[in-house]
């Protein structure tokens, strides 16, 4: 029986997302164990609350309400950027966090690398998690609580620093000693 059309994962095109964003961040959770998902191009800011439980499932809400994710993505075009009703999973280990995958239509990069579906990857704070083609900018801990924040998705051409690094806007609440260090390597 074929699902119907609201059911279906929207097959895209990832060959973009190849592009590598080195780790630079702390792989440990605060005291608070919290962090927050930031989606590229919003200023939402998804709170992930570590203290309640250990795991939470990424993807979108199955209208029939079977497969209903721990965080419902669906308010950000989950459907039409690829992402799976049950795409990817974080797991908290004491004070460390992972990713997986669960065989998601799109696959799960994370900062430009393909993840292998059920195989955890050490997740670190500016982080970036493609979902399909929705990102979200990973920071660890609750020093974005009740701030504006708003982060977009630059590329820069050849020559110019980092490839896809999130930058934030002027308008952010986030100094810019929060990202990465410029790399002058091409």
């Amino acid at each position: 029986m074929a699902k119907p059309e609201h059911a279906k994962t929207v097959k895209i095109n990832i060959a973009s997302l190849a592009q590598s964003v080195p780790h630079w961040g702390n792989p440990n959770l605060d005291q608070q164990h919290t962090l927050s998902l930031i989606v590229l191009g919003t200023t939402q800011n998804i709170r992930v609350d570590f203290a309640k439980r250990n795991t939470y499932t990424l993807g979108r809400a199955d209208q029939a309400g079977a497969k209903n994710p721990d965080i419902d993505l669906g308010a950000f075009k989950a459907r039409q950027l690829g992402v799976s009703r049950r795409h990817a999973q974080l797991e908290l280990h004491d004070t460390t966090v992972y990713i997986t995958d669960l065989e998601s239509t799109n696959a799960t990069y994370l900062n430009g690398a393909k993840l292998p579906a059920h195989q955890p990857t050490l997740l670190r704070d500016g982080d970036v998690i493609w979902l399909g083609q929705l990102k979200l900018y990973v920071r660890f801990g609750s020093q974005l609580e009740n701030k504006h924040l708003s982060v977009t998705w630059s590329t820069r051409t050849k020559g110019t620093g980092n490839l896809n690094r999130p930058r934030p806007m002027a308008s952010t609440s986030i100094a810019n000693d929060t990202l990465p260090p410029e790399d002058s390597k091409e």
